[in-house]
């Protein structure tokens, strides 16, 4: 499998995490990781050619097929400006969200694919600048690798309520589900390079039994069935973000 992510221009820096280009058969396995993605396929496909991956809060098993797909990947705190994400499904048709731009974008790309283009078809998008407490929240939460009282990421001068609300309006997702993705996102980094009794206590779980009992609810799958299944997809949804980029494997 050929994955090559790609930083985005610093004018859109403040809504887009990374673009991203994907070839190859990967494992059939989509862990949630928190982010809104935009993804064009361009080749074989059981999915529509252009989709919206929202809100998940478990892993999607997908019938495997060569990809050859370009995906843009948003910051948690800029998903609102862009989408009604609260409202959005796991994953939508693009077209059914965003009409003709869909449409056009991914024939416009797939002719002749640059990275130029796919600035500028974000660029015509209407958006708003993100809520500054609540990625000022994301922020502190993704240092803290999703450990720790959620109310410990609560901003200054904001209502636990209130900031709840903002949270759940600007991401799709409550702070105790996101820090949750985060802790999960952390083992997944981790799995493979430690006794899972270790994992269990670096990743805030009270013992191992927790936290196979979470990774489960996430996956449907032991932390051991999982790891021994698991392909290049995943590593497709670690790209950075935790890992130390010294030490990610190249796929």
């Amino acid at each position: 499998m050929d994955y090559r992510p790609f930083p985005p221009p610093p004018d859109l820096a403040p809504w887009v995490e990374c673009a991203w280009l994907l070839r190859g058969v990967p494992s059939q396995l989509i862990l949630p990781d928190g982010r809104l993605e935009l993804i064009f396929h361009f080749g074989e496909t059981h999915q529509p050619k252009s989709l919206i991956a929202g809100r998940m809060l478990q892993g999607l098993h997908l019938k495997p097929a060569k990809m050859n797909a370009l995906g843009i990947r948003l910051r948690p705190e800029a998903s609102a400006t862009l989408f009604p994400c609260h409202e959005l499904p796991g994953i939508e048709s693009l077209e059914s969200v965003l009409g003709p731009w869909a449409t056009t974008t991914r024939e416009q790309l797939g002719n002749n694919l640059n990275f130029d283009q796919v600035w500028d078809h974000l660029r015509t998008l209407k958006r708003s600048s993100p809520d500054a407490a609540i990625a000022h929240s994301i922020r502190r939460m993704e240092a803290a690798r999703g450990i720790g009282p959620v109310d410990s990421f609560l901003p200054p001068g904001l209502a636990s309520r209130q900031w709840q609300r903002r949270f759940h309006r600007a991401t799709g997702f409550t702070p105790k589900s996101f820090t949750r993705i985060l802790r999960f996102q952390n083992v997944i980094a981790l799995a493979g390079r430690k006794p899972w009794a270790d994992v269990a206590l670096e990743t805030g779980f009270y013992d191992q039994s927790h936290l196979t009992n979470e990774f489960q609810s996430f996956t449907h799958q032991s932390p051991e069935a999982f790891l021994k299944g698991s392909g290049a997809m995943q590593e497709f949804y670690l790209d950075g973000f935790f890992q130390d980029p010294a030490e990610q494997p190249r796929v």
